[in-house]
Formats: structure tokens, sequence, C-alpha cells
């Protein structure tokens, strides 16, 4: 069984903004989605990692060059908070989806699961 990620798209992204830091965000979001190993991950993904990868490098993410590239997107298109909420740091830093875990009072601990409530562990 082949796991995929986005392991492949980040380190396309790391290249290209390494050597061209003033690269449009657009050519590389139209670029990455025409990769069928990378679009499955859906057009929200994609833009994250964008941006988490620019900011790792220390690039800086301007609002207008990111609703260009969002205005690309079918599935974005016309989300008008979306470029606030990609640029805040707190929700754009990388691209883990580790759940969170939560300490009972009996000391288990429980994992949140997907389809809400939690499991426990």
């Amino acid at each position: 069984m082949y796991l995929q990620d986005l392991d492949s798209a980040k380190i396309k992204i790391q290249k290209h903004f390494s050597k061209y830091p003033s690269a449009s965000i657009s050519a590389m979001f139209r670029e990455l989605r025409k990769s069928q190993s990378i679009s499955m991950f859906g057009d929200y993904s994609i833009i994250r990692l964008i941006v988490s990868t620019m900011q790792e490098l220390g690039i800086e993410v301007r609002k207008r060059p990111l609703q260009r590239a969002i205005q690309q997107s079918p599935e974005l298109k016309g989300q008008k908070s979306l470029p606030r909420q990609l640029l805040n740091d707190e929700m754009a830093v990388g691209y883990n989806t580790k759940m969170s875990q939560n300490k009972r009072n009996d000391g288990k601990t429980t994992n949140a699961s997907s389809q809400g409530g939690n499991a426990h562990v």
C-alpha cells in the first residue's frame, strides 16, 4: 500500500521559491494542481502548503497575490475571509494534521475523533 502525502509538493515549493523568491503564487498553485497525486488533496491544502512553506522560508506572502491564486480555484473562489485566515500565523504554520489529545480526570488519554467525541487510548 502506498500512502500519499504532500512532502513532494513541499520540496517542489521550497526549491522553486528558494530560487525565485518573488515568484507567482498563482503559477505555483497551477503547477501543483496539474499533478494528479497532489491535486487529490484539494485546493485548500495546496494553497495552505504554499503559504506555510513560503513563511518557513521567510518570504513575505502578500494578500493580493494570494487572492489571485484563490480566484483560480473553483473550490475556493469567492471565500472572502480565506486570505486573512491563511495569512494568520497560527492557522498557516505547518500542514500537520495530528489530532489533539485530552487528559481526563482518571489519568487516561483520549484522542479527538474525526467523527466527533473521543476515542479512548
